[in-house]
């Protein structure tokens, strides 16, 4: 299906509920991670970046490599032909903060001597909690009602199999649905649905996914192009999350 909304300017929320946000590039290279000035190129740039990670010994291999911090907020990962770069709240708050870690994962594309970007995807993870008092179909299903907008639940079909599962099997641990969209330039997918704890069903999460792609063929590698295609992405993304919910809750989130 084509995209159901327009894209628009993004919003900065005084409250989220945004868990984590994901860059990654699948690209086209020279196959030389054997090759000496590639092995040191990435040494150099693990040294200037993450220094504990290399050892007299360390070598770059086919099985890649991922560094996450301390703090585990931010995590890059590095294998021949990908490179991504995830921050997890409160190290992400506007893209902004994606923006001032490129400079890592482009300069591995640049080390690997990256010739075609075969697709560029940025992927953004919200949960939000519940509880409710009683757990039959009519409860949950106004759970989800609160924060997904009626134009995101209208290609839900399947309410009374959702309801008649609940209230028959109160153990249900999860629920997701997901929306395909698509036009010349960029795919995307909104995932929601729900979570519930196994030992009490009455708590659980809210789940939504929103996974922005670039479409088409290969395109020639740039950083500045890299760049371009990110910030048009988040822009769908932000614009996805909009849509997806009602009007009470972005009222709510932007209340200081």
């Amino acid at each position: 299906m084509s995209f159901p909304f327009k894209k628009i300017t993004p919003k900065v929320f005084s409250k989220t509920f945004l868990k984590d946000v994901e860059m990654e590039v699948l690209f086209t290279s020279v196959d030389f991670h054997d090759d000496e000035v590639f092995q040191q190129g990435v040494r150099n740039l693990f040294e200037s970046n993450f220094p504990n990670v290399i050892t007299d010994e360390w070598r770059f291999t086919e099985d890649g490599f991922t560094v996450t911090s301390d703090t585990e907020t931010y995590q890059y990962g590095f294998r021949p032909g990908a490179t991504r770069a995830r921050l997890r709240f409160p190290a992400y708050t506007t893209f902004t903060d994606m923006e001032k870690v490129l400079h890592i994962p482009l300069r591995y594309m640049e080390i690997s001597c990256a010739r075609e970007c075969e697709s560029i995807t940025l992927r953004k993870f919200n949960e939000l909690k519940f509880e409710i008092e009683k757990v039959h179909g009519s409860d949950m299903v106004e759970v989800m009602e609160q924060l997904f907008s009626k134009k995101l639940l209208t290609y839900m079909n399947d309410w009374d199999q959702i309801t008649s599962q609940l209230a028959k099997d109160r153990d249900i641990t999860r629920w997701e649905r997901t929306l395909y969209m698509d036009d010349a330039e960029v795919s995307g997918r909104v995932v929601y649905g729900f979570v519930t704890d196994v030992e009490n069903p009455a708590r659980g999460s809210l789940i939504l996914k929103i996974i922005m792609q670039s479409s088409g063929d290969s395109i020639e590698y740039d950083g500045d192009m890299v760049k371009g295609k990110l910030k048009d992405l988040n822009e769908w993304c932000d614009s996805a999350f909009e849509w997806a919910l009602t009007p009470d809750m972005l009222s709510e989130m932007q209340q200081s």
